[in-house]
């Protein structure tokens, strides 16, 4: 592996274009240059430890380690090299420190988040279990693990829940402000769009400013002044107060985080971000239906049909003569769709979106018309549609998850009296299968007698994740997404528990959520990482 620092290919950009806004006038920026070279490998989530050094992942087909670079030398050192995942790193409690995640693939419980110092290579463990994130601010350690949405604090010898995050899910990252008074937490906001929230330390209080639009939950960065950086689908933002950001950096895909050096005079970012199509698990050859970038949320439908979205602003629709096309979209800046569901005839999709115009909506996938709203609801996602045209969705109410029907026409009522989340509909039997909002029970719940009754198991044969689960549209089957990281595909027949594992992805490569057909055939978007760092220094002013 060679490290070289080096313009991008191309023009070279002005200082002045590059400048677009600063929230400092006497800021003046460089253009970006290339710091790492690594071959076809994904460097991810960098992060200043002190104005020189970054420490990040970096992906190189099936090992994921943590390195720091010297910016002024472009010297490497490889920090951890274990059979683990260690990744995720974060900034320590001094400059000799590096946080990061230990993730076992094979034994999920020997998994653990760890500090090591640099000089001497002591790792020392922080917390047992999964972790999502880690950073350090005032001495402490604050963490949050895979398995739930708490935010914990360590000082000292002494572990606390700090607080229990509402409006977050599928955690990604930590950063902390240079005064050790706030914490950003990047994630999916409401089960939508990727976000941020900050949190206050001291209050314990949770609030999730609306930011420019991010393509994916990497990590963000305070500045020196404490003003917020972050990837935007354009370029590099910086938001200075409540509902003011201006781009700094325009132009460049900063997917894979971005991180501002203490003293506020230089700013790296990685481009890593993941490439991957569309393809039917099963069929002879696996199909590809689709290769494009950025697509998410594949969905199997009655007749053959499969429908995708692209940068969750358009959704796509396959026939089952192979014809694709553009059902909707691209939506509005701001706007994103999530959770789509085909109707038992397979002529409609209902969709969450979020945005200026929260709620259900529902098109038809013949014709041209203006896609009608539903609902209203600000929390309103996750819909399916019930045999008489009417849809079951979740909606979040006192901080609880709750199952609402709606007739199209008609204002939604709630269905189930208890905290659960939708999943997907039986359409053999009618039923809908629904799950606790702690994810670790799944049940049956009657639409006709409003009963409930347990559901299959929640878990595939030897793990204790299962972030996907989906029904084939004739209700023969049921597809389970297993496995520390979501990397194991398990099908069964949904009349009888015979689970089989059908799939598994390389460590390497990520897994969006999965979709099977009335054949059994898994539908898929895996997923490969691939990127390199950048930087970009301050000529003038500090950020």
């Amino acid at each position: 592996m060679a490290l070289r620092a080096d313009e991008p290919s191309g023009p070279r950009r002005s200082q002045a274009a590059l400048i677009d806004n600063a929230p400092d006038p006497e800021v003046v920026v460089g253009p970006p240059r290339r710091v790492t070279d690594t071959g076809g490998g994904c460097v991810y989530a960098p992060v200043f430890l002190d104005d020189d050094t970054v420490a990040f992942d970096l992906t190189k087909a099936d090992a994921v380690d943590v390195y720091t670079l010297e910016l002024s030398t472009d010297a490497l050192t490889r920090v951890t090299d274990a059979p683990t995942w260690e990744w995720r790193s974060g900034r320590g409690a001094n400059p000799d420190e590096v946080l990061y995640l230990v993730t076992d693939l094979q034994q999920t419980d020997r998994s653990y988040i760890a500090a090591r110092q640099r000089s001497s290579g002591v790792e020392r463990r922080i917390a047992d279990g999964s972790g999502a994130a880690i950073t350090s601010a005032g001495g402490a350690y604050y963490y949050i693990r895979t398995d739930g949405r708490e935010l914990r604090v360590l000082r000292g010898d002494v572990d606390d829940r700090l607080l229990t995050f509402r409006d977050i899910e599928r955690t990604q990252s930590l950063a902390a402000s240079p005064d050790g008074r706030q914490l950003a937490v990047t994630g999916r906001i409401a089960s939508a769009s990727y976000g941020v929230c900050l949190v206050d330390i001291d209050r314990q209080a949770v609030s999730c400013p609306g930011t420019v639009e991010m393509a994916t939950g990497s990590r963000v960065a305070f500045g020196s002044r404490g003003d917020l950086y972050l990837a935007g689908l354009d370029g590099i933002y910086v938001r200075v107060r409540e509902g003011a950001e201006r781009r700094i950096v325009p132009g460049v895909r900063a997917f894979g985080g971005v991180s501002v050096a203490p003293g506020g005079k230089r700013l790296v970012y990685s481009e890593c971000t993941a490439y991957g199509a569309v393809r039917e698990l099963g069929s002879e050859p696996a199909r590809f239906l689709s290769d494009e970038d950025r697509l998410s949320d594949p969905v199997a439908g009655p007749g053959g049909r499969v429908a995708w979205m692209r940068g969750r602003r358009e959704i796509f629709v396959r026939s089952a003569d192979g014809k694709v096309r553009n059902l909707l979209g691209p939506g509005r800046r701001g706007e994103v769709f999530r959770n789509p569901a085909f109707d038992f005839t397979g002529e409609l999709i209902a969709f969450a979106r979020s945005g200026a115009t929260k709620g259900i909506w529902v098109a038809e996938v013949g014709q041209a018309a203006p896609e009608r709203q539903i609902t209203y609801g600000e929390s309103d996602f996750l819909p399916v549609f019930l045999r008489d045209g009417s849809i079951v969705f979740t909606r979040t109410t006192d901080d609880s998850p709750r199952v609402f029907r709606v007739v199209p026409g008609q204002e939604p009522a709630l269905a189930f009296d208890r905290p659960r989340q939708t999943i997907d509909v039986d359409r053999h039997s009618d039923r809908v299968l629904l799950r606790s909002p702690d994810q670790k029970y799944l049940y049956w719940w009657d639409p006709e007698t409003g009963m409930e009754a347990p559901g299959p198991p929640t878990y595939a044969p030897g793990t204790q994740n299962t972030p996907d689960l989906s029904i084939s549209p004739d209700g023969k089957w049921l597809l389970y997404q297993s496995g520390p990281l979501g990397h194991e595909l398990w099908r069964t027949p949904l009349a009888a528990w015979k689970p089989e594992r059908i799939f598994k992805a390389p460590d390497s490569s990520t897994l969006e959520t999965t979709a099977i057909t009335n054949e059994g055939n898994a539908l898929v978007i895996e997923k490969v990482w691939h990127g390199e760092l950048y930087a970009v220094d301050v000529t003038s002013g500090t950020l």
